[in-house]
């Protein structure tokens, strides 16, 4: 039997190498690590820092009565405490989100850090200790300030704010957040009457106070022109809102005075929450859009609280019209506006494109059905649905809506707003049974529509339907729909432009075939052939259109000497005409090449061919042969 002596101390060495062990391990850890670690007890408010970065910011190994102790040392960047505390309750609460803020270095510049840590949990599950690391992203903010921020204001810009909001929102999503779009009151008459430069002056004096009036940890972002947005992190109850958003009216209302009068600005806000007004950005900024028109429309100087009766879908509400109008040189779905105008340059076939371009507009707007009516070419008193997309489980309604009569689309018109837009949910407000019916047959709940106007009368429909509910359509989306349905519209009319341009050709070319000589098309900058007509397919049966011109009419490998072609391009000249020999053929030929504005959308050269030899009425005769050769030598 082992003595009892020896176990404990068999016990005490392994005690020991665990020690060693473990301190070993932090060592190399720290070693190897750039990073500031910590250890994080939020039970006894005591703070342990490891690694190198601790000495070159002057930490000390053990922080006692954190963070206040720090604070005091003025370890933190001022503007930085608030967000650094938020982030220390925010651990007390549960939530392990990230943060980023300034530590002074020990020369005394600040470098920015961000904190991330992991919680564990005591056995009634409440926040125990917090284990992590504050890395160093000093030249990562540096990069980010290029290119994520304002440069006039030094707010977020729009696509940035988007970015984080969204980022953060999913991360601490069992939170309530809130959404404020801010507009400035009467600003512009302080850029018509002190100018754009003093203009400039007062938005960074914007940016500047919303950044002091809220938390660090909080976003600030311009959204463009005279228009600011803030996200308030892990809000609590209405009050708090309510107060920031007061001192925030407070200090934008500011009056500047001009050489002859004095000219006051104020702001009026709409404020979407979390969760209770949407669970995405997109839906908290068209709700916060909405509710910030209101406010305006109460008499500025104000702010509004969304409500679901603000968008309220009938022609009677023209909110979201209004707002739609007001932004819609900047509150668009830009990616999808670039996503449709590259897919209809880029492709050939607009057929193929405007398929694709509906099916994405159908899938990311959630409708049931988008299509387009054009003008009939038969009727012009018509129109004709010529492209359609429908989401599954809804039937297609293309082949029912051919020389669809004017006057039923006119009660559309009728309520449409100036630029040509018109959402409802109410049939009842169409006023017109022949216009309602057509509308309930096909199961339309909702719809809406953007009409471009050609000449003293609307040729092209864009429209959406949804089969399923009333829907309410936000002034994103009316923007959105309005820009796209320019860009599907000019591309439908280049389209028919060039259809008819071809069949004017095709019309032309079919003269060319009674002619008794050879005539063909070349493709001024490659040389190959485009088109030909009967008599040279007969002439030359090897020929394929795409040949080279010199391989397929001459038999030539490169380029002929003589070509005329070439010295029509060259030359910029519009007319050649000259006697060549055909080696090939052995005749010789008189060859007349006229450049052309177009052909199927490209330059190129329309060339007659008419043989010498073999022409009736023509001998050609010593001197001639002579002339000829004198020609060709020439």
């Amino acid at each position: 039997m082992v003595p009892k002596e020896v176990l404990t101390q068999e016990m005490e060495q392994k005690e020991e190498q665990s020690r060693l062990s473990d301190q070993f391990f932090l060592e190399v850890i720290q070693s190897l690590s750039s990073d500031l670690l910590f250890r994080h007890n939020l039970q006894t408010n005591t703070m342990q820092y490891f690694g190198a970065a601790r000495e070159a910011l002057g930490l000390p190994e053990l922080a006692e009565n954190y963070p206040q102790c720090l604070i005091e040392q003025n370890v933190f960047y001022p503007e930085d405490v608030d967000g650094f505390l938020a982030q220390v309750e925010d651990m007390r609460r549960g939530v392990e989100a990230p943060c980023d803020f300034r530590f002074f270095q020990r020369d005394g510049t600040p470098a920015w850090f961000r904190k991330e840590y992991r919680l564990s949990y005591d056995s009634q599950g409440r926040p125990l200790e917090a284990i992590g690391r504050s890395r160093n992203i000093q030249s990562q903010k540096e990069l980010e300030n290029q290119i994520s921020f304002d440069r006039l204001t030094n707010c977020y810009r729009k696509e940035m704010f988007e970015t984080l909001a969204t980022h953060y929102m999913e991360y601490a999503s069992h939170f309530e957040h809130t959404l404020l779009i801010m507009d400035l009151d009467n600003f512009k008459a302080i850029n018509d009457n002190l100018g754009h430069q003093f203009g400039d002056m007062v938005l960074r004096e914007v940016g500047e106070k919303l950044k002091s009036i809220f938390r660090s940890t909080d976003l600030v972002g311009r959204i463009g022109g005279d228009e600011f947005m803030v996200l308030m992190k892990n809000t609590g109850d209405t009050v708090g809102i309510t107060r920031k958003i007061n001192q925030l009216l407070d200090q934008m209302d500011t009056t500047y005075q001009g050489p002859y009068h004095s000219h006051r600005i104020s702001a009026s806000v709409g404020v979407a929450v979390y969760g209770r007004d949407g669970k995405t950005f997109k839906e908290l900024y068209d709700h916060a859009d909405i509710a910030l028109f209101d406010a305006k429309n109460r008499g500025k100087n104000d702010f509004v609280f969304y409500d679901a009766t603000l968008s309220k879908g009938t022609m009677e509400n023209t909110l979201a019209f209004d707002v739609a109008t007001r932004v819609l040189s900047q509150h668009f779905d830009y990616k999808i506006v670039a996503e449709i105008f590259s897919l209809l340059f880029e492709n050939g076939d607009l057929e193929v494109s405007m398929e694709q371009v509906l099916h994405i507009l159908g899938e990311r707007f959630g409708v049931s059905r988008v299509y387009v009516f054009e003008c009939s070419p038969q009727h012009t008193d018509c129109y004709d649905n010529t492209y359609e997309w429908c989401a599954k489980g809804v039937s297609s309604e293309k082949e029912m809506l051919q020389e669809v009569p004017m006057r039923i689309f006119e009660p559309f018109f009728d309520h449409a707003n100036e630029d040509g837009i018109i959402y409802c949910n109410d049939l009842d407000m169409l006023g017109n049974e022949d216009s309602k019916e057509i509308m309930e047959t096909q199961g339309i709940q909702s719809f809406l529509h953007a009409y471009i106007r050609s000449g003293n009368k609307f040729s092209y429909v864009l429209g959406f339907d949804d089969c399923q509910h009333p829907r309410v359509w936000s002034p994103m989306e009316i923007a959105t729909l309005l820009h796209v349905s320019k860009i599907i519209a000019q591309f439908v009319n280049y389209k028919n432009a060039i259809d008819t341009m071809k069949i004017i050709n095709e019309e032309r070319l079919t003269v060319l075939d009674t002619l008794n000589c050879s005539a063909y098309i070349v493709d001024i900058e490659t040389f190959s052939l485009i088109y030909y007509n009967r008599y040279t397919q007969e002439k030359y049966p090897h020929l394929h259109l795409g040949d080279l011109c010199h391989e397929g009419i001459r038999g030539c490998d490169n380029q002929c000497d003589d070509c005329p072609l070439r010295e029509i391009q060259e030359e910029q000249v519009d007319h050649i005409r000259r006697v060549v020999y055909n080696d090939m053929i052995g005749e010789y030929l008189l060859v007349n090449a006229t450049k052309l504005p177009s052909y199927d959308g490209k330059e190129s050269i329309f060339v007659s061919v008419n043989e010498l030899t073999g022409v009736e009425g023509v001998e050609i005769t010593s001197p001639m042969r002579e002339k000829i050769r004198q020609k060709l030598r020439a």
